[in-house]
């Protein structure tokens, strides 16, 4: 008589979605203050309201991400360390350190811009906290690589999308933001064209480099292609729906239409635009941290 022996293999996620979502308000933060940096200086305006609105919601999202996410941790308050106790050859450990360093050095600049105080040093503040931002928005983009164990995690193509969903993030929500207020409405109509050529760039790079990973995935080695199928069978509808149609594909379909064509000169429409890019780049995380845990 043949014997089979069977294991029940019960798959335990060590993150759950407190890191997604702490990944998701940093990167909306470190987009949202990346747009406002970029729009005063191309605007040369810093009191633009579009402006004022990244510059707060780049700290307040990092540092209500960063709270979420110690609420995961046995011992938070031990987070001091990264900064008494840097540890230069852990890649975490640098990232508290530019996580911190970018909540600390944008509140100044935030606080600087509303009071109005000082011009040329808030300037220089904002470059200052902009690199912060830069460096920050790579260590997200770039951190799940650094596990080596996680092939889903490891397919080059995916660190980029990672970079970039963090950017249409913190432009949708500054737009979004800026729009519920009457000086705001009238400010876009003036940025309407430049957020919107930056959105339809952005998602383009996103939604490629997705595709990309997914080709790597399926077309790569023996552990790409089962990660892939792992993440499929779990979260396959909505991986697809959610993050690359929803979040991407109709976002992007509806720009371009506005920008071509008789709507080229029209405001698109804000709600329809952003809200799918918010709730997209949440789901992309969401799924990339969770499928990568089993696969």
């Amino acid at each position: 008589m043949e014997t089979k022996v069977v294991y029940d293999v019960f798959h335990v996620f060590p993150w759950d979605w407190r890191i997604p979502f702490d990944l998701f308000l940093g990167g909306l933060g470190v987009g949202a203050f990346l747009c406002a940096i970029a729009l005063m200086f191309y605007k040369k305006n810093d009191q633009l309201v579009a402006v004022k609105i990244g510059a707060v919601l780049g700290p307040v999202a990092m540092a209500v991400g960063l709270l979420v996410m110690l609420s995961d941790l046995a011992q938070p308050f031990r987070i001091y360390k990264t900064v008494v106790r840097l540890n230069t050859s852990s890649t975490f450990s640098w990232g508290g350190i530019f996580q911190e360093g970018f909540i600390v050095f944008s509140a100044i600049f935030a606080v600087l811009l509303l009071t109005e105080r000082s011009k040329a040093f808030r300037q220089k503040m904002a470059v200052f906290a902009g690199f912060f931002a830069l460096f920050v928005a790579g260590y997200h983009g770039f951190l799940l690589s650094f596990v080596t164990a996680r092939p889903l995690w490891n397919a080059g193509a995916v660190n980029v999308a990672s970079v970039f969903a963090s950017i249409n993030a913190g432009i949708a929500a500054v737009v979004l933001l800026t729009f519920l207020s009457k000086k705001g409405r009238e400010e876009m109509r003036e940025l309407n064209r430049t957020l919107r050529d930056l959105l339809l760039v952005s998602l383009l790079i996103q939604l490629s480099t997705c595709l990309i990973w997914i080709v790597t995935l399926i077309h790569g080695k023996a552990d790409f292609v089962n990660a892939y199928h792992v993440m499929n069978q779990q979260f396959g509808l909505l991986f697809w729906i959610g993050a690359i149609i929803i979040g991407m594909v109709f976002p992007f379909a509806v720009l371009a239409v506005y920008c071509t064509g008789k709507r080229k000169d029209q405001a698109i429409p804000v709600i329809v635009i952003c809200l799918p890019i918010l709730v997209g780049c949440y789901i992309f995380r969401h799924v990339l941290i969770m499928a990568g845990q089993i696969s």
